[in-house]
């Protein structure tokens, strides 16, 4: 599933569910270093927002967002959740491949479940928290998982698996 700015988007009390032997999203928007604060550039793979639910299950989940250089790093939000917000994927034999960050806000619930194999999460996402109305000392942030307030995010790599989480602060301009 392919999209610009998300490949897929959940606004609301919608359930969706998704099933195959590899679930593939991918968003392609992203913002360069000097623009970080367009919002309207930046994108997600999946974004469930305003209590909405979304279920991916299938050998592979494979998540790419905005970006991705020749590493696998990519430089967007892969999963997105808000206000209340709810995204499980579960892979059953090769695991969760994520290229972007993981980003709960709002108690927003995300959980990367892999039966057997292991979790992959590369990031060069970058992103402002603003301090305020006039962006006085406004953060620079670099992440691979951010959750904020009441949000939860669950990374299990079952019994044998290994959850591998990696941020990488280069911009990805190749």
């Amino acid at each position: 599933i392919f999209g610009g700015v998300n490949a897929f988007n959940i606004d609301g009390k919608l359930n969706a569910f998704v099933k195959g032997d590899v679930n593939y999203f991918k968003s392609f928007n992203y913002r360069e270093k000097d623009s970080l604060d367009q919002e309207d550039m930046s994108s997600s793979a999946v974004s469930v927002d305003n209590r909405g639910s979304f279920r991916a299950e299938g050998n592979v989940n494979v998540l790419e967002a905005g970006k991705v250089d020749a590493n696998g790093y990519g430089n967007e939000v892969a999963i997105n959740v808000a206000n209340g917000g709810k995204a499980v994927f579960v892979a059953e034999n090769g695991g969760n491949k994520l290229s972007g960050s993981v980003f709960a806000d709002g108690a927003g619930s995300v959980e990367l479940i892999s039966k057997v194999g292991n979790n992959t999460i590369l990031s060069s996402t970058h992103g402002l928290k603003a301090q305020n109305d006039e962006h006085e000392n406004d953060m620079h942030i670099v992440t691979a998982v951010f959750a904020t307030g009441d949000s939860n995010v669950k990374i299990d790599a079952g019994n044998a698996g290994v959850n591998q989480i990696y941020s990488d602060v280069k911009f990805n301009e190749s």
